[in-house]
């Protein structure tokens, strides 16, 4: 089911991960920002019939979300061989018991996460109350099936709405800025929308690019054309 962003970007983690076939160095490390436990759980290698290695452990734990959890992008971490050792069973025999955190990735929790770490750093020197308007928004790799345009753009508005900006439309901030200019030019018309108390601040406009590895915000002056913030956050 494609995943939409909710709530997000965002907290860095150290790479996307998808599905079940996760090596054992990843499947090692504990549970990462953007993952969500959905289990945690023991599996044991009763040493009376076999000794199991690492990887054959890790694939069982494998084998477990394939059966599960199966069309979900749920895989191991927190992995730990033999966490308890030479403990007796039900049937009296010793086991090795082994460890293991099952984790969803929600690429899209983790997007909006970021977005609020790109706009700390994008819009230092952005007075607060200044208009935004979402100019293009760019998702490439892996991305593209799990998260939609459309969402990238309801949770920008509710990260600058949050931090005290406000976002407008495209087109009215593009007519702002137009009907401006004229209004520079000693040309007044009655009907325009651009008044004191709603051009208060100049307008800008935002890029924003999503790939596999990083997240980019651009900031650019409506009235200048220059960029006045850029951020780019790699996961």
């Amino acid at each position: 089911m494609k995943k939409y962003f909710t709530l997000l970007f965002l907290m860095t983690i150290s790479s996307f991960v998808f599905g079940q076939n996760i090596t054992l160095t990843e499947a090692k490390k504990p549970v990462q920002e953007g993952e969500f436990i959905v289990y945690q759980g023991e599996l044991y290698t009763d040493t009376g019939s076999s000794t199991e290695s690492e990887e054959q452990v890790l694939q069982r734990f494998r084998d477990r979300i394939n059966k599960e959890y199966p069309n979900r992008n749920v895989i191991v971490r927190d992995f730990r061989y033999r966490n308890r050792s030479k403990y007796y069973d039900y049937n009296g025999k010793y086991a090795y018991w082994h460890w293991a955190s099952f984790v969803e990735l929600q690429p899209a929790k983790v997007i909006k996460q970021n977005l609020n770490k790109a706009f700390d750093k994008a819009l230092m020197n952005i007075r607060e109350g200044s208009r935004f308007s979402i100019d293009n928004v760019t998702i490439s790799g892996n991305l593209t099936n799990d998260i939609d345009k459309e969402s990238v753009k309801d949770n920008v508005i509710d990260v600058l709405l949050d931090k005290g900006y406000k976002v407008v439309a495209k087109e009215y901030l593009e007519r702002l800025y137009q009907e401006q200019q004229v209004q520079q030019s000693g040309i007044y018309n009655e009907n325009t929308v651009v008044q004191e108390s709603n051009f208060s601040a100049v307008g800008y406009f935002l890029n924003i690019k999503i790939t596999d590895e990083s997240l980019r915000v651009q900031v650019v002056n409506v009235s200048t054309g220059e960029y006045e913030g850029n951020a780019t956050i790699t996961f």
